[in-house]
């Protein structure tokens, strides 16, 4: 166990030294101590979890998506520096009193180039199957290789969670194994299903809960093809804009437009209903004409 700590703390410092980002806690210091130990030093993050910080705030949705957003830039971040966290959770995730996000402990995080750091490869195989398995990917649990998608994945699980406040699989009191077999194969329940209150139910359903539903597909090539699309298809959302994870139906894009602009569309369909009104009452009144054209003929 100490020599898996001490391989954590190595690669984590390889890793942090790669990466700057103001959503990532940031390395300070790193080195060896007189006896041959690695350490390292984190910067002092003040704040709350992410689940008691949305919580204690009692934030809206919106706000909710907004503050995950910043945590998807810091995993597309690090992404484009070829680095897999594989291990996003809210217990990873800290909130400043200032409403920033921060990402901690890439201690099990993967180097998608390893060789170009030595001695991280042989050390990052021997965590290969630490994990935790509400939040794994069904490829993370069956030890098969790692993309970028399975990050993507925990995001989804993060996601529902931070929407929720409940997992996407009732997991609570069985054994690590029964979960697992559940995350490779079944499916997690609807996301407006998973709360009670109808006004919330409302807002998860539809595009919410098909972005979530996207990020959480058991196969990698089926999900968001990067975090930057999950975050666009958010952004989408938050400003009533088509999402990419449904089908894009004509009916669907006509709908988002009349919901985006409800004005302009009460004040057309206004104006379509005073034209037709208009027209209705002008044949209304050439029959009538035409009746007594055809009355004063008779006469």
């Amino acid at each position: 166990e100490t020599r898996r700590t001490l391989s954590r703390i190595r690669i984590e410092r390889q890793i942090l030294a790669t990466l700057q980002h103001a959503n990532i806690a940031a390395l300070l210091d790193g080195g060896t101590t007189q006896d041959g130990r690695p350490y390292i030093v984190m910067e002092y993050i003040d704040g709350e979890p992410l689940l008691d910080y949305c919580r204690r705030r009692s934030l809206s949705i919106a706000a909710r998506v907004e503050l995950f957003r910043a945590l998807c830039s810091a995993v597309q971040y690090a992404h484009q520096m070829l680095v897999i966290h594989r291990d996003i959770k809210p217990g990873n995730v800290l909130v400043t009193a200032d409403g920033v996000a921060k990402l901690l402990d890439f201690g099990i995080a993967k180097l998608l180039t390893p060789e170009l750091v030595p001695g991280v490869e042989a050390e990052t195989k021997t965590l290969h199957r630490v994990l935790t398995p509400d939040y794994a990917s069904p490829e993370q649990i069956r030890g098969e290789p790692l993309t970028t998608a399975t990050d993507i994945y925990s995001l989804g699980v993060l996601l529902y969670e931070l929407l929720t406040y409940s997992k996407p699989f009732r997991s609570s009191g069985r054994p690590p194994e029964e979960v697992m077999r559940m995350v490779c194969d079944s499916e997690p329940q609807r996301l407006s299903t998973a709360v009670e209150e109808p006004r919330v139910r409302r807002q998860l359903a539809g595009d919410l809960e098909n972005i979530v539903a996207m990020a959480l597909r058991k196969e990698p090539g089926r999900r968001y093809s990067s975090v930057q699309q999950l975050s666009e298809d958010l952004q989408r959302y938050l400003t009533g804009l088509p999402i990419a994870a449904r089908p894009d139906t004509i009916f669907y894009r006509v709908g988002k437009l009349v919901r985006r602009n409800r004005l302009a569309t009460a004040g057309f369909a206004l104006a379509v209903v005073s034209v037709a009104a208009g027209w209705a009452a002008t044949i209304r009144e050439a029959h009538r004409t035409e009746r007594r054209f055809q009355e004063v003929r008779k006469l």
